[in-house]
């Protein structure tokens, strides 16, 4: 919850430049995952892209941003994002 709670009081750009720092990956750990955007919904391939959202050390949030809105697809318990 405390990742969704960051969400609301950061911008998109915020989200995204808080994801590496000095080559480490920090805060919300924006990072976007090109081999999973045949996942998305037909209407917005060619808008959005996938992303994930580190909610804690091991567990990640996956979906896209749209108008200002992240749609959730994936919650991701262990951070296998390479199983899909």
């Amino acid at each position: 919850m405390g990742a969704f709670r960051q969400l609301t009081k950061m911008t998109w750009n915020q989200v995204r430049e808080s994801g590496t720092s000095s080559g480490k990956k920090v805060g919300l750990g924006h990072t976007r995952y090109p081999h999973m955007d045949n996942l998305l919904p037909p209407q917005v391939q060619s808008t959005a892209s996938m992303v994930g959202i580190r909610a804690s050390d091991k567990f990640r949030i996956y979906g896209f941003h749209f108008k200002q809105v992240f749609y959730v697809l994936i919650f991701d318990q262990h951070h296998e994002q390479n199983h899909v």
